[in-house]
């Protein structure tokens, strides 16, 4: 269904041609505006030199954005008085390891998600691991790059571990957590907690990239990561990805989620992150 975009001055030809201008071979784009969905709209095709189109209910992998449903999980277990921020992590996982004891020992839960560890383990499709016990053992030999709490260091890994906490003290596994306790309530009943989960699903975007030096993107080969779903494996739609917005607006859900406060303090400045040249 496409919506009227009058009064916030969308416009599809627009969108038509920045996805010329940067080689994109389809997206979805939602606008929530008062608490409404006031457009709700695909274009392009779901993988480059195909003809299926792209739709609100064309799956993507929402990539990092699943790091937001699980630092919402952590929030709803502090909210139950399961947990504290400020706990160390080894309290939950008394296994987890880095290269530096003291901040091994020191690391809390705010510090994983805010990413103020230190240590930086790069682009999550660069992680030199097959499995969550290799990643974590990659991440223990990792030297840090600034202090700990001194300034933002990107982690995926921090947020395979803060799944596991998820899991020790909720009693059930990261992925029924999610779409039992956040999905469900959200009505975001399109939207899977893995790649494995949705396999062989019909209306599925796929990866791309642009390799250094080419002019047009090709399919991109991503290996299965779902080992790291807390981080990155989460699979949506425009449509659920439009509730979840609308919640984090405070529009809904913080009767079956989270308290306002707690909504508020995760969209606290926490640390200030310097511009990327």
């Amino acid at each position: 269904m496409t919506l009227s975009t009058r009064g916030f001055g969308l416009d599809a030809k627009y969108i038509q041609r920045a996805m010329a201008a940067w080689d994109v071979p389809g997206l979805s784009i939602a606008v929530v505006k008062d608490g409404q969905t006031v457009y709700s709209q695909g274009f392009g095709v779901l993988k480059k030199g195909t003809k299926a189109p792209v739709n609100r209910d064309s799956l993507f992998t929402i990539g990092s954005c699943t790091k937001a449903f699980t630092t919402v999980a952590i929030s709803m277990l502090v909210q139950d008085g399961k947990l504290s921020w400020d706990d160390p992590v080894i309290k939950y996982i008394p296994d987890f390891q880095l290269s530096d004891a003291k901040i091994t020992a020191e690391l809390t839960l705010k510090d994983m998600v805010s990413h103020q560890s230190g240590i930086e383990d790069g682009a999550i499709t660069n992680i030199p691991a097959k499995s969550y016990k290799k990643a974590c053992k990659h991440l223990a030999g990792i030297k840090p790059v600034r202090a700990h709490r001194g300034g933002f260091s990107y982690n995926n890994t921090m947020f395979a571990i803060l799944g596991k906490v998820v899991e020790k003290v909720s009693g059930m596994s990261w992925s029924t957590f999610l779409q039992t306790r956040i999905l469900e309530p959200l009505a975001m009943d399109n939207s899977f907690p893995t790649r494995k989960a949705c396999e062989g699903h019909p209306n599925q975007t796929s990866a791309h990239i642009k390799p250094a030096g080419k002019r047009t993107v090709k399919v991109m080969d991503v290996p299965n990561l779902d080992f790291l779903a807390s981080s990155a494996g989460l699979q949506s739609n425009v449509t659920d990805m439009a509730a979840w917005l609308k919640f984090q607006l405070g529009h809904i859900g913080h009767g079956k989620l989270c308290a306002q406060s707690e909504l508020e303090a995760m969209h606290s400045e926490q640390l200030q992150v310097e511009p990327n040249p």
